[in-house]
């Protein structure tokens, strides 16, 4: 007699209402969550990244406001057909340069963002296809972030 050894997942079948349960969990998490941008002097970033290095490397262009964007609720989970997963959508954020009244602007290039729940856990961090570079007026970047609850 062997012991069979199953990840529930892998090559096993997850059912809608367990996904649509963790999916309901996770909007419910994601309240007040902050979006944040980090430069692109941050390397990887990996499964590894810690928070402490993300905020390291946070943004501080001229208009960033540090700590980022708070998003108050995420969107109605939904089903990704293609992918049989759900998906938690947080709104769109966009983050502007604004050169200062008084003083030199700072500029960043950023390289991606990521998000904090509202309890401090990270909860995501999505590098850019390509880095972005925030130095004038015309300046901006706009994030659509998705969770995904993989089956």
């Amino acid at each position: 007699m062997g012991v069979e050894v199953l990840v529930i997942g892998d090559d096993g079948i997850r059912p809608l209402e367990a996904l649509a349960a963790e999916a309901s969990a996770l909007q419910t998490a994601l309240a007040n969550c902050k979006v944040r941008l980090f430069q692109s002097t941050l390397s990887g970033p990996s499964e590894f990244t810690n928070l402490a290095a993300l905020d390291a490397a946070e943004a501080t262009f001229s208009g960033y406001t540090t700590g980022g964007v708070t998003v108050t609720a995420a969107g109605e989970p939904y089903i990704d057909l293609e992918a049989s997963n759900m998906l938690v959508p947080l709104p769109s954020v966009q983050f502007n340069f604004l050169t200062p009244e008084e003083g030199d602007p700072v500029t960043n290039t950023i390289g991606g963002a990521y998000v904090v729940d509202s309890a401090g856990k990270l909860r995501g961090v999505q590098k850019f296809s390509s880095n972005r570079v925030m130095s004038g007026d015309l300046n901006s970047i706009q994030v659509a972030i998705s969770f995904r609850v993989k089956n």
